[in-house]
């Protein structure tokens, strides 16, 4: 159920120490990790479709939410984690083809899936904004900047009609730090009640 596709990664080099050192860490720590973030993910990936990329798939803690026969395009470009992220894609009955590359350079085409997912990967992506350059994200709007959940500052044109707890979609357009930079694109889901407004663009 695995099919390889193994290139020379341009600016990724595997270390011997800690190549090996964050596949053992990521196995013994994901349970914990999971434990954690388990509201999160259920939220944010509920209703993967068939196929799904995801960044940095590691040793596959993200293929409990995908569905049986389902495929993940997997772009690893950590050898050491390969062995594990193979194992358990066949423990969940996922179609993994797994692909040595960084999130920069996907060698994908365009337009080429509908989702891509990632968790615990930007913070090693030298160029963030480059990796996820013309992305779309959704979310909800929180109060700070305003944001997208805390982790994406969003840019709201001149009478966008966004409130706290709206479900937004937004484009990446750059990143500060871990964090991404985005554009208002839509609202896909209204709160429920009144909530307070966000600041708008100029």
């Amino acid at each position: 159920m695995t099919s390889v596709t193994s290139t020379d990664v341009p600016g990724f080099e595997a270390h011997p120490g800690r190549g090996p050192f964050n596949a053992a860490f990521f196995s013994i720590m994901g349970p914990n990790l999971e434990w954690n973030l388990r509201r999160q993910k259920k939220r944010v990936f509920a209703d993967l479709p068939q196929t799904v990329v995801e960044l940095g798939s590691g040793v596959g803690a993200n293929l409990r939410y995908l569905s049986p026969g389902s495929t993940l395009v997997a772009l690893e470009p950590n050898p050491h984690m390969h062995r594990r992220l193979r194992a358990a894609a066949e423990r969940r009955g996922v179609h993994l083809d797994l692909r040595e590359r960084v999130a920069e350079r996907t060698g994908l085409p365009d337009a080429s899936v509908d989702t891509v997912i990632s968790s615990l990967v930007l913070c090693t992506v030298p160029d963030p904004a480059d990796a996820d350059a013309d992305t779309l994200v959704e979310g909800r709007a929180a109060h700070q900047a305003p944001e997208i959940d805390g982790s994406c500052t969003l840019a709201l044109p001149a009478g966008a009609e966004v409130r706290v707890g709206d479900l937004v979609r937004a484009r990446v357009i750059g990143a500060a730090g871990v964090d991404l930079e985005t554009e208002f694109v839509a609202v896909l889901d209204r709160v429920g009640t009144p909530a307070e407004r966000l600041a708008v663009g100029a």
